[in-house]
């Protein structure tokens, strides 16, 4: 009889440790499942140049200088001709915003040169950047595209120098 039990026990012993592994088994894959879809969600979108430009509204430098949150209350910055809604963020919004220089302006540049003097601003098209800061620029691109509305283009006639 003492046979019976204590093999029974043991059974019981041995189905628990296989449920408990089973169950932690089962947490790790289903934990990895959400990362691995939280990554994919955090993936860039495509890149904005092969969007269709034709169905972004057309504008000029000049007139991308009116959306300064000085003027207007809507702020808008470019980088690489496309002009992103900024006015969620208290960053670019004049005075006391940290990045408010860029507020109404072409910022392709300064940002690829990390630069917040103001001084390269209104320039993409114009210069010619090196590697690194090009690479600069698209980072700050794909910041932007994913943070902020699209909601037109710039066609200045620029010239590079």
């Amino acid at each position: 009889m003492w046979d019976f039990i204590c093999v029974s026990i043991v059974f019981v012993i041995l189905y628990v440790i296989y449920e408990v592994y089973t169950y932690r088994r089962d947490m790790k894959q289903a934990k990895i499942q959400q990362e691995t879809q939280k990554q994919e969600e955090n993936v860039p979108p495509n890149n904005p140049e092969g969007m269709d430009y034709s169905k972004l509204k057309s504008i000029t430098l000049e007139e991308l200088h009116k959306f300064d949150g000085v003027q207007n209350t809507k702020v808008y910055v470019a980088i690489k001709n496309i002009v992103f809604d900024v006015s969620s963020s208290p960053s670019y919004k004049p005075p006391e915003g940290s990045y408010c220089v860029f507020s109404g302006q072409d910022a392709s540049i300064a940002l690829g040169k990390m630069d917040l003097s103001g001084k390269y601003l209104n320039e993409y098209g114009i210069v010619k950047q090196p590697i690194d800061e090009e690479n600069n620029m698209n980072g700050w691109f794909s910041y932007f595209y994913q943070r902020y509305p699209v909601v037109a283009r710039v066609v200045d006639n620029k010239k590079l120098k």
